[in-house]
């Protein structure tokens, strides 16, 4: 029995072995001697560990992940009531530097929303969307509370469609504002297939996103492994070979648009039940807004008639960009989202959309 256990581990490693050298790679250098020999020439091959292809977030990510928590409805949001013991200042790129400060679910506001919420004071206009939309939080209420209207954010960076929905049915129907504002940007419809991917696979948010809050799918692996690059790229290109992973299908492009056109109906309906109005603000992105066009345009080019079929409100800030002299002045140089100044331009173009469409 002993003889057999060993004969068989011994089977194992020396396949193990083949296996580890299948996987390396071996590049050969060139010979310049005229008359090589056969060992001159196998010294002249060059071996490489397999690529280390394991994803590595950055210092701005992991930062931004300390305040965030998993959450079973919406993947994931700001951890409650940041900021409430002391200031914390986050900055991203070169984004204005902020003070993270949250209310009790997660979402994050000025300091002068949180208190008019404290207060009770009703909200009027409540924002749902991502990282467009909730960058513009503070902004966006010190302009409204200008025009004497209560402007409240629930958006949060790097979700999407089925997560807006989620929020304006859990949380924004609650507190019963005049309006609801749906930010539909450029990658809201690309994320949809990541999102409902996460909500098949069982696992909190974090965990399938290669642990944090906006990574790649995790792939399958060995914890022990994955702890070390080297041997987590040596297991990943062994099992790769031995069992080749079948290439996801894409959603289509049209499968994409009428998904997306289900989440933003079924969010508009829920308002509508609720005595709510709802307009779809959609926020070019800066590449469309400057050279006119974009690769990432073209799925809300294809929403927005299905939209208007659907008698869904929509304001296209990209018929008010478009009229900018200098549009790169919306948007910060390096980051792709508007700075203050697009902000503004945003609000006062939202602003007589609202008083257009019957006031606040």
């Amino acid at each position: 029995m002993l003889k057999f256990v060993g004969k068989l581990l011994s089977f194992a490693l020396l396949a193990l072995v083949l296996q580890i050298l299948l996987v390396l790679d071996y590049t050969p250098a060139p010979v310049t001697q005229a008359r090589s020999s056969v060992a001159d020439k196998l010294r002249a091959i060059s071996v490489r560990w397999p690529p280390l292809n394991a994803y590595r977030p950055d210092a701005e990510i992991m930062t931004f992940q300390r305040y965030m928590k998993t959450d079973q409805r919406m993947g994931f949001l700001f951890r409650e009531n940041l900021g409430s013991t002391g200031p914390l200042e986050l900055k991203w790129a070169d984004q204005n530097a902020a003070t993270l400060t949250t209310d009790d679910t997660g979402f994050i506001n000025s300091p002068s929303a949180l208190k008019a919420k404290r207060d009770g004071k009703r909200m009027q206009i409540v924002g749902v969307g991502s990282s467009f939309m909730q960058g513009a939080a503070s902004q966006l209420h010190d302009f409204f509370m200008g025009k004497g209207a209560f402007y409240y954010n629930m958006a949060t960076p790097r979700q999407t469609l089925p997560q807006f929905t989620t929020a304006v049915k859990e949380f924004a129907i609650k507190e019963k504002p005049d309006w609801i504002l749906y930010d539909l940007n450029e990658t809201s419809c690309e994320l949809i297939e990541d999102y409902e991917n996460w909500s098949r696979s069982g696992l909190d948010w974090f965990t399938y996103h290669s642990g944090t809050w906006c990574g790649p799918p995790k792939r399958p692996g060995l914890p022990l492994f994955d702890r070390v690059p080297a041997a987590a790229a040596l297991y990943h290109s062994i099992r790769r070979r031995i069992a080749p992973e079948a290439p996801i299908p894409k959603t289509s492009d049209e499968e994409t648009v009428r998904k997306a056109l289900g989440y933003i109906v079924a969010a508009y309906e829920a308002a509508q039940a609720n005595g709510i109005r709802f307009v779809v603000v959609v926020i070019p992105g800066k590449w469309t807004t400057i050279y006119g066009k974009g690769e990432r345009w073209k799925n809300i080019a294809a929403l927005l008639p299905l939209l208007e079929k659907a008698g869904i409100p929509v304001l296209n800030l990209l018929d008010t960009f478009a009229k900018e002299e200098y549009p790169q002045a919306l948007y910060y140089e390096v980051d792709a989202h508007w700075n203050d100044y697009g902000i503004l331009t945003a609000g006062v173009a939202i602003s007589e959309y609202l008083e257009s469409a019957g006031g606040l």
